[in-house]
């Protein structure tokens, strides 16, 4: 298999196939013939079977993809253990298509990308604010803040494209788009560096 520029958690492995920028935390798994491009990010004990490919997309903790899937662009949510999480059959395909010559109203595309964007913003927010600062600033746990380091950044890689596709969708119809993201505000609610391992993202 080909491992380029990927980062992988405690416990994560890929069974074979190629991986390009993809992050996986602790204990996520790809199975055989995957194929992990840029902007992928597993959580905790997220998995695949075999022959999936995924760019910029985002699996929470404990999701479960079957085999033969394609997702780009994708965030997949709900779970909170390996008995109770979401899960996608296999043979699915997403993809972003549109038919030559043919351009949609503008909403409500416009309003659902978004939110989307917004549940990114979010999501960023959520690493940088509550699971990065929990990580003690140790050496034993220094391999743990290079993960999540590098999941921010697919994050960031996601919200980026995001961005720039909802702008380009938009200027096709004659419209606005939105004005690029303000800083994120500190959180109010901040606590002393602990045990990473109960800080999963909310699904």
């Amino acid at each position: 298999m080909t491992v380029r520029d990927a980062v992988l958690g405690e416990g994560a492995r890929i069974d074979g196939g190629f991986a390009e920028g993809a992050v996986l935390l602790r204990g996520a798994s790809a199975g055989a013939d995957a194929h992990l491009r840029a902007g992928t990010l597993m959580e905790e004990e997220s998995s695949t079977a075999h022959a999936v490919g995924l760019k910029h997309t985002i699996l929470l903790a404990f999701v479960t993809l079957g085999s033969l899937i394609n997702f780009c662009d994708a965030l997949v949510a709900g779970g909170t253990s390996r008995r109770d999480h979401s899960e996608v059959g296999s043979g699915y395909i997403h993809f972003n298509y549109t038919p030559p010559d043919y351009l949609d109203p503008v909403d409500p595309r416009r309003g659902r990308n978004r939110r989307y964007i917004a549940e990114l913003l979010a999501l960023r927010a959520w690493y940088r604010e509550v699971r990065l600062p929990r990580i003690p600033l140790t050496e034993t746990h220094a391999h743990r803040r290079i993960v999540i380091d590098e999941a921010i950044v697919n994050i960031e890689l996601a919200i980026e494209e995001r961005l720039a596709r909802l702008r380009a969708f938009c200027e096709e119809r004659g419209a606005s788009a939105l004005s690029a993201p303000g800083p994120t505000p500190p959180c109010p609610c901040r606590s002393p560096p602990k045990s990473p391992t109960s800080t999963r993202s909310p699904g």
